[in-house]
């Protein structure tokens, strides 16, 4: 290493007291970065922030996938469930009876209580109130 006390331009650059020229170092060196540490990777750091939490809570299933916006599961929000009938056991616990039925037990009350044709008085009611 040669200390001289010519300008910058003519030596390379200044690192602390000492003077560098290319032709002192072996091999090319770089400054040191944000206070001293050097910093040349294409590891790790340079993948930025990571989110930690790819999934969430489904309103039905419990795997919401916030990256694809639908849950792994049964595909909440789409509006058919997913399924791929490969267990019979999986069909069972999956299948229509499972849960509230809220649909269906008004349908079995309709069908039962003669249809969905309104009875004689009251589309009589209704035929005077229109007319």
């Amino acid at each position: 290493m040669a200390q001289d006390s010519s300008s910058e331009d003519d030596r390379g650059d200044t690192w602390g007291t000492a003077r560098f020229c290319a032709g002192d170092l072996p091999f090319f060196f770089p400054p040191p970065f944000f206070g001293g540490i050097l910093k040349i990777t294409k590891g790790t750091s340079s993948f930025g922030k990571h989110c930690n939490k790819i999934h969430t809570l489904c309103r039905q299933s419990g795997t919401y996938s916030l990256q694809k916006s639908s849950c792994e599961k049964c595909g909440y929000p789409a509006k058919c469930k997913k399924k791929y009938n490969w267990r019979a056991k999986v069909k069972r616990c999956n299948t229509t009876g499972t849960g509230r039925v809220r649909y269906l037990k008004k349908v079995c009350h309709i069908f039962r209580n003669e249809g969905m044709a309104p009875k004689p008085q009251r589309a009589a009611a209704a035929a005077s109130i229109s007319s």
